[in-house]
């Protein structure tokens, strides 16, 4: 394959014969093989990003372990840092979720695709049932009871309806979680600085992945369309990444 790319330099641009090596890709992916030949294989010049943010994955467990759920909306962001850290599930895969998605008797729980992200059923960890039963059996109906109920001043007409068929909404009414999100990853940056949001922390758990699991299985847990999005994350410790942000750090 090497000699093959350098015998296509001499003809193409880059841009050309890169697309011709993503070609080589994605016929292989689609045969499912185990090894593509140009696996592995980055052209020089070609830009690649620098995963600064992979933290100690021991990090993110005692986040969890340490996480204060003293009230219902405690609870539920409790149950989102859960299913970030054990499932890597996208802020806005979390949008889409919905009871029925999560299966506590098989143990599973199905996350819908989003944005360039495949749709995946993935196991629940065993410390996830017991609060994702006390959450959909009782926490989540007493949070849509409080936030439908007229009070306050609250108008009836500024809740949105589809909240009774989404796994997470806010406690106003909306079915948008981002304010949600914003305040639960300010309470967990107090704690732990280096945690500042859920994108941090996929990266990290897809990372701790690769280091056991075949690339395979976590391109499908990841919910990434290709193989080579996964590829990207094989290859990184948090020394390599400490070197690649001196070498490449603006500043320098």
């Amino acid at each position: 394959m090497i000699e093959f790319i350098e015998d296509i330099r001499q003809t193409y641009s880059l841009n050309h014969y890169k697309r011709i090596i993503i070609a080589i890709k994605h016929y292989h992916d689609s045969l499912s093989n185990a090894i593509t030949p140009v696996s592995g294989i980055f052209i020089k010049g070609q830009r690649k990003s620098i995963l600064n943010d992979i933290i100690d994955y021991n990090h993110l467990k005692e986040c969890f372990d340490n996480y204060e759920a003293l009230d219902d909306r405690d609870k539920r962001n409790k149950i989102i840092l859960s299913l970030v850290i054990h499932q890597a599930v996208m802020t806005g895969e979390l949008h889409q979720l919905e009871p029925g998605h999560i299966r506590l008797k098989e143990g599973k729980i199905y996350i819908p695709g989003y944005g360039d992200t495949n749709s995946r059923t993935l196991d629940l960890e065993a410390s996830q049932m017991l609060e994702l039963q006390e959450y959909l059996l009782i926490v989540r109906p007493r949070m849509l009871a409080n936030v439908t109920s007229y009070r306050n001043g609250r108008k009836p007409n500024k809740i949105d309806p589809i909240i009774t068929e989404k796994l997470f909404f806010g406690e106003r009414g909306s079915d948008n979680i981002k304010a949600s999100l914003y305040h639960n990853f300010r309470k967990v940056k107090k704690k732990y600085p280096r945690i500042t949001s859920g994108k941090i922390i996929r990266y990290t758990v897809i990372a701790e992945w690769l280091k056991t699991i075949d690339i395979r299985k976590v391109q499908y847990m990841a919910g990434h369309r290709y193989v080579s999005s996964t590829e990207r994350y094989n290859v990184m410790n948090l020394q390599e990444l400490k070197d690649s942000l001196n070498k490449y750090h603006p500043m320098k």
